[in-house]
């Protein structure tokens, strides 16, 4: 017997700035949701089953969107995912790992990206875990 798809409810935040109401804008027709103002997040982080950092911060800088503190107010089981791939923790998952909850980077996306890529090129899926070494190699 087929189980029911489990609700999803997603929330999108953004720092509040110039280009917010633009930005807003293009979020409800991609995705028929509201962005929200980074500032509010604290009130829908405990109930998030995965956060999703999919910003530049943290990629050249320290900074993190999330705070060690505020990650400690989300569930234990929460998942949390940076886009952002370097060979160090970013800071958005270092923030995360200090509060004790599972969190990755992006290489998993980059990965993803580049065999999906190999194989509309080549008809061929690549070695996935081999193209993984690779990049942990070059670092």
């Amino acid at each position: 017997m087929a189980t029911a798809p489990k609700s999803v409810t997603l929330h999108v935040f953004n720092r509040m700035g110039e280009h917010f109401a633009e930005k807003a804008a293009q979020v409800q027709d991609l995705a028929q949701v509201e962005l929200h103002d980074l500032d509010e997040i604290d009130v829908y982080l405990p109930y998030a089953d995965l956060i999703v950092n999919a910003t530049n911060v943290g990629m050249r800088d320290n900074r993190s969107v999330l705070s060690t503190e505020q990650f400690y107010d989300t569930q234990p089981d929460v998942q949390v995912i940076d886009i952002i791939y370097k060979p160090e923790p970013t800071p958005f998952v270092a923030a995360a790992r200090a509060a004790n909850r599972q969190a990755d980077d992006g290489l998993a996306m980059l990965v993803g990206q580049g065999a999906l890529s190999f194989e509309l090129w080549r008809g061929e899926l690549p070695n996935v875990q081999a193209m993984k070494r690779a990049i942990n190699k070059e670092d």
